[in-house]
C-alpha cells in the first residue's frame, strides 16, 4: 500500500505518517523501483494502534519506548498498564479542573449578561479581564505547548 493509501485509510495525513516514520513508531518501508513507499499490510493496523493509544493520553516517546520493546520481541504489558493507570489518574483530575472552571465560567457569563443588559451599547464591560481574575490558570504547560510556561 502506498503512502496516500495509507493515509487516507487510518485518517491522517501522509506527512503525519512520514513523521511517525522519523519518530520510530513505524518501520521505514520498503521503496519501489521508482521511489514510492509500499507499505506492509500491518502497517495500517499499526498506525491505528498509534492513533487509538494518542488519542487516551499516550505520549509518542512513551509509544515508541514500547513498541520498540515489543517490536523487539519484549513483553511490555505491564509497562503499559503503568502508564494507562496514570493516564487514567490524570484524566479523572483534569475532569474535575474542568469541571470547576466550567462552573465558574457559567457564573461569570451569568453575571454578565446581566450587566450587558444594564449596559449602554459599546460600552466596554471589561469581560476579558473578568475572566483573567476568575479562572484559575494552569502551572504546567498546556499538551502540545513548547516552552516554559509564562
Amino acid at each position: 500500500m502506498r503512502i496516500g493509501a495509507l493515509a487516507q485509510a487510518a485518517g491522517i495525513r501522509t506527512d503525519t505518517v512520514r513523521y511517525y516514520e522519523r519518530c520510530g513508531l513505524l518501520a521505514a518501508p520498503k521503496r519501489t523501483a521508482n521511489g514510492y513507499r509500499e507499505y506492509p499490510d500491518g502497517a495500517l493496523a499499526r498506525l491505528r494502534l498509534i492513533r487509538a493509544a494518542a488519542a487516551v493520553g499516550f505520549s509518542l516517546q512513551e509509544l515508541r519506548k514500547i513498541l520498540v520493546r515489543r517490536d523487539a520481541g519484549g513483553v511490555p504489558c505491564g509497562e503499559v498498564a503503568q502508564i494507562a493507570r496514570a493516564k487514567a489518574v490524570a484524566l479523572r483530575a483534569e475532569e474535575r479542573a474542568l469541571r470547576v472552571a466550567r462552573r465558574r465560567l457559567e457564573t461569570l457569563v451569568g453575571e454578565w449578561e446581566k450587566r450587558l443588559s444594564r449596559g449602554q451599547r459599546g460600552d466596554r464591560l471589561r469581560f476579558l479581564e473578568a475572566l483573567a481574575g476568575a479562572v484559575e490558570l494552569p502551572l504546567a504547560n498546556p499538551k502540545g505547548m513548547k516552552g516554559k510556561p509564562s
